[in-house]
């Protein structure tokens, strides 16, 4: 209505003679649209669980590219065990990790990258292009380009 108001409530124009006989013309404009806490520049899509496919088709052993909502997403295997094929649930520190599938680097998707298998960043995902490496929470832990 370009009013900046919610689209739940009426605008002013239609409760200007107080005639109609809509009981939705009845609902006051001075009104606030309860607070959600939500980023609505987002959408209300933001903030919910989806699911993105089943374990079955993904790979332990490498990142999967999948879209969710139209947004490129990467899917991998944090593994912490050493024996992938033998994984054990009753580490916590295995698990499923998801991001953007887009390295902040060079715009290079993840999923075209590897999972590291060993060394302090076993685990985190590596950017094909520059060999950044990413964590599980999604944060840059190593650039070559810096050593």
């Amino acid at each position: 209505s370009g009013n900046g108001r919610s689209p739940f409530f009426m605008n002013d124009a239609a409760l200007s003679d107080g005639t109609s006989n809509d009981p939705l013309s009845q609902i006051s404009t001075a009104a606030e649209p309860p607070n959600t806490n939500r980023d609505e520049s987002k959408g209300p899509w933001t903030d919910n669980w989806f699911p993105i496919a089943f374990e079955e088709f993904l790979f332990r052993d490498k990142p999967t590219r999948h879209n969710l909502l139209g947004s490129p997403i990467v899917v991998w295997f944090h593994d912490e065990d050493d024996d992938i094929d033998n994984y054990d649930n009753s580490n916590d520190e295995s698990s499923w990790k998801v991001m953007l599938d887009i390295c902040p680097h060079r715009l290079a998707p993840l999923s075209e990258g590897r999972i590291l298998k060993d060394g302090p960043r076993k685990g985190c995902i590596e950017c094909p292009y520059h060999g950044w490496a990413f964590d599980g929470s999604g944060d840059c832990v190593h650039i070559p380009q810096l050593q």
